[in-house]
């Protein structure tokens, strides 16, 4: 099951900015939040469109941070660079379910 929320003019990213918890409404029941975690991955778009991953290292992005001949040229603007969140939890009543939640954002460097 997936359900899609716009979250630009949520509560949501007020929150985040704040460095407090999203809410995401769900009838599943309560969520284990030790067991909870969020992951970020930035990104920005090549010439063709395609979705290229990178990772900042030194103020530079690259796309293999272990890499330094894998600097991105030219250095994309801030306003290129986007991330994708995950959000994971654990139903606490049953540990198989986990809840997951992604959304996009831009950057603010």
């Amino acid at each position: 099951m997936y359900v899609i929320v716009d979250n630009t003019l949520s509560l949501n990213m007020a929150k985040r900015s704040t460095s407090k918890h999203s809410q995401f409404v769900d009838d599943c029941g309560a969520l284990d939040s030790s067991k909870g975690s969020t992951k970020r991955a930035d990104f920005v778009l090549n010439e063709s469109g395609e979705i290229c991953f990178v990772e900042k290292y030194n103020g530079l992005y690259c796309r293999n941070r272990s890499n330094p001949d894998s600097v991105l040229y030219p250095l994309p603007h801030a306003s290129q660079v986007h991330a994708v969140k995950r959000y994971y939890a654990t139903l606490k009543h049953d540990t198989t379910y986990k809840k997951r939640v992604s959304w996009l954002s831009t950057i603010s460097l």
